[in-house]
């Protein structure tokens, strides 16, 4: 029975610090490098906490093993075909450098859009801080999409000028893809809190390779569902707008005018609120 329980322990011990069998994998989970974190101003630092010494200089403090396995919470990217890109461990809470870091990995493709729950707050902060840094100037170019759904809880102005129902070019999209692939990761949610740190990278391994295949193996029947259906709304916008303007007894040059005059408004009254932003930052 002693030797029994002996062998058992060794294997569960070499379990625990085995490597993790998808290390190689495209879609593991990835890790901010601490090179690429201490090349960003202090308030975007995330893996480290930072302690400063009676003699004014700057100590960098690990994360002891509790901390990190108390990070059993990830940050994920897609596409707006809701295909997983990429995705991050959290080791804080939802702080603006990891939607940065995943920003930053996916520029090299060509973005239009970047969707978020917290656009009108994270743009702002990325100007300041392409200020200080002008390698991600470039970051700048793609257009900040506030998701609609979440939109709708925020201020009417902050809708007007962020909400991506509002944004010319993206059509029915609402920005909410995220929120779909981490309602399908919860399911394990419950059982990766556990694991391993290689085990749980395992797990959401495979349960991302699995939402993808979902995806792909969807994807034509669709995007076919979504042309008809978008086809469908566009023309019953476009009767009700013929409607109100036959109702109102307006023209298209006012409305157009009329619609220039709410994003000026909306665009003079909203400002970012620096110490909101600042508290998310840090």
């Amino acid at each position: 029975m002693g030797t029994a329980s002996t062998i058992g322990s060794r294997v569960q011990q070499d379990l625990r610090n085995k490597p993790s069998l998808m290390a190689s994998s495209s879609l593991k989970m990835k890790m901010l490098q601490d090179s690429w974190t201490m090349s960003i101003p202090q308030p975007v630092m995330s893996l480290e906490e930072v302690s400063v010494e009676g003699s004014g200089q700057r100590r960098v403090k690990r994360l002891t093993s509790h901390q990190e396995k108390r990070t059993r919470r990830a940050w994920n990217s897609l596409c707006r075909h809701g295909v997983l890109l990429c995705a991050l461990n959290m080791f804080r809470g939802e702080i603006f450098a990891y939607p940065l870091y995943l920003q930053k990995q996916i520029a090299c493709k060509p973005v239009t859009f970047f969707a978020m729950d917290v656009a009108c707050k994270y743009w702002p902060y990325l100007r300041r801080l392409a200020e200080k840094c002008p390698e991600l100037q470039d970051l700048l170019t793609t257009r900040p999409f506030l998701s609609v759904f979440h939109a709708k809880a925020h201020d009417f102005k902050c809708e007007v000028k962020w909400s991506g129902a509002y944004q010319e070019g993206a059509g029915s999209t609402l920005g909410e893809e995220v929120e779909q692939c981490n309602a399908f990761l919860s399911r394990i949610a419950v059982t990766t809190k556990h694991m391993s740190k290689a085990g749980r990278i395992d797990m959401l391994t495979i349960m991302a390779m699995r939402w993808n295949q979902q995806k792909f193996d969807n994807l034509a029947s669709t995007l076919a569902r979504r042309y008809r259906k978008a086809t469908i709304t566009l023309q019953s916008q476009l009767h009700n707008l013929e409607a109100m303007k036959t109702e109102m007894d307006i023209t298209d040059n006012q409305l157009e005018s009329w619609i220039i005059d709410i994003n000026e408004w909306a665009e003079a009254t909203t400002s970012p609120n620096d110490a909101d932003v600042a508290a998310v930052a840090s």
